[in-house]
């Protein structure tokens, strides 16, 4: 079931961000207000991204980098950093 029937814009954006990182950038607008269920509170547990996050920080450690929030505007923003690795195999 979706949270609402208003429009959502998902923004993704990759880039390389210097030698051997690169981020990826995963955005939508109007996620805060959208994710609430009918008593007020949020729908989710909170654990998916934290998940996300502790298992990049297991495989890569320092060279991970792992952000989520909601924005300025309502909506909801993750900002991974990772190693860029380069080799074909």
């Amino acid at each position: 079931m979706s949270g609402t029937r208003d429009t959502v814009t998902l923004t993704i954006r990759a880039a390389e961000a210097g030698p051997g990182r690169f981020t990826i950038e995963v955005q939508n607008s109007g996620a805060e207000a959208n994710s609430r269920s009918r008593n007020g509170k949020p729908d989710g547990t909170g654990v998916g991204l934290t998940n996300v996050c502790q298992r990049l920080e297991a495989r890569f450690g320092s060279s991970a980098k792992c952000e989520f929030g909601p924005t300025a505007d309502g909506g909801y923003r993750v900002f991974l950093t990772l190693p860029l690795d380069r080799s074909d195999g």
